[in-house]
């Protein structure tokens, strides 16, 4: 167990030096160390062969690459430890913008890592993935998708938009000629929908 090994590597600092080559063909020597953060799993001082060593970073860093190294072998003999170390740096993705979309969670800012989700205003769709994730360089992957009008969400404006003309003070002449524009717009609209369909 861990006490024995404590002894042994007691007896080993006393006998000889953990870095010559007949010592590393038992044990990995003190694993890498790493700026701005540190190993957190030290029981003991000797590492045979699939010791594990995990890091960590100190607050309000993030840590860059796999969290472990272990102790392997590349020659089939001599024993190393598995590389490379990871990094701690401070790592921050800007809050992304869908233009008629949510995401969750809300945040202004991103550490590495962190998973954003994606879904669209009603009359909306998604184009894109529905999860983005902060990436080391402080961009985002997948790309940021986009919400695009549904079927009918155009038809919705335009529809909108005669309600509006309707509630203001527009003379009625003109607003005859701005529902005969609408009516040829749905038109075009449909026309445009039925050779889609025949297209597909």
């Amino acid at each position: 167990g861990t006490a024995s090994l404590q002894r042994v590597g007691a007896a080993v600092r006393k006998s000889s030096n953990l870095n010559t080559p007949s010592w590393r063909r038992w044990f990995c020597g003190p694993p890498p160390k790493i700026a701005n953060g540190q190993p957190t799993n030290l029981r003991t001082e000797l590492f045979p062969y699939g010791s594990e060593v995990k890091y960590n970073c100190v607050e309000g860093l993030s840590l860059i690459g796999d969290d472990s190294v272990y102790c392997t072998s590349d020659d089939g003999v001599n024993l190393t430890w598995s590389g490379p170390a990871p990094e701690c740096r401070v790592v921050r993705c800007p809050r992304p913008v869908v233009e008629r979309g949510r995401m969750t969670p809300q945040s202004f800012t991103f550490p590495y890592g962190a998973a954003v989700h994606f879904s669209c205003d009603e009359g909306f769709m998604l184009h894109g993935d529905a999860e983005s994730r902060c990436l080391a360089d402080g961009t985002w992957h997948p790309p940021l998708p986009s919400c695009q009008p549904d079927g009918d969400a155009d038809v919705c404006e335009e529809v909108h938009y005669i309600k509006t003309v309707f509630e203001c003070d527009v003379p009625i002449a003109e607003v005859k000629t701005l529902l005969e524009i609408q009516k040829l717009f749905l038109e075009i609209k449909k026309l445009n929908m039925e050779l889609e369909n025949l297209n597909k």
